[in-house]
């Protein structure tokens, strides 16, 4: 509601573009704050229990919304996904963009997931795409932040080379604190060296 007069206000005094930009961020702004910050938190009781992907032969698929859209991309690409309902429709992917070690550079087999993906949400600028750099325990703690956000910022980057609105793209940067696997291994620590997918929709 707070929103709803916010914009009439703006209209009534005649806002500029500028400023619209700058609510648009506002009302995006307030999703990603109700976002959950990783995957730990995907499966959080508030958030509902997580659709379970379903084959593709067994649903007709329909593409009348963004959600459906993206739900039938992400099927047909075979990548697992959790929903996790709330005010704003909020997908999250379970298949990781992964790293060289101590690098933002990405692993070569994780680029056609990227270039797939990037191609999906340049038809598609109002689905809201989170990306949560990670990284493993190798290096000190604000090495690792860094590291994290310019892992995520490399991602960003691909999208917006690809045709990705950068409006409709967030970056965070976790360093070494959530990891997905083990630490104590090579195999565990290379799977920690990853970015992770989150997709905010209007529920439309």
């Amino acid at each position: 509601m707070k929103y709803v007069a916010l914009i009439l206000s703006l209209l009534l005094s005649g806002c500029s573009l500028s400023s619209m930009s700058e609510l648009s961020k506002m009302v995006r702004n307030d999703k990603l704050d109700q976002a959950p910050q990783d995957h730990t938190n995907v499966r959080n009781p508030q958030w509902g229990q997580p659709e379970q992907p379903k084959k593709t032969a067994e649903v007709a698929l329909s593409y009348h919304s963004d959600y459906d859209r993206l739900i039938g991309f992400l099927r047909s690409n075979d990548i697992a996904y959790d929903v996790l309902p709330g005010s704003s429709m909020m997908v999250h992917v379970n298949e990781s963009i992964y790293f060289r070690l101590n690098s933002a550079t990405v692993e070569m087999g994780s680029y056609p997931w990227i270039a797939r993906l990037s191609v999906f949400l340049s038809r598609y600028p109002s689905i809201t795409v989170v990306i949560n750099g990670h990284t493993d325990i190798t290096g000190s703690e604000s090495l690792n932040d860094d590291l994290s956000k310019r892992r995520a910022e490399r991602i960003e980057a691909l999208f917006e080379m690809n045709g990705v609105s950068k409006s409709s793209i967030y970056t965070r940067g976790y360093g070494e604190y959530f990891p997905a696997c083990t630490n104590k291994t090579a195999s565990g620590r290379a799977c920690n060296r990853r970015a992770e997918l989150l997709f905010i929709l209007n529920g439309s």
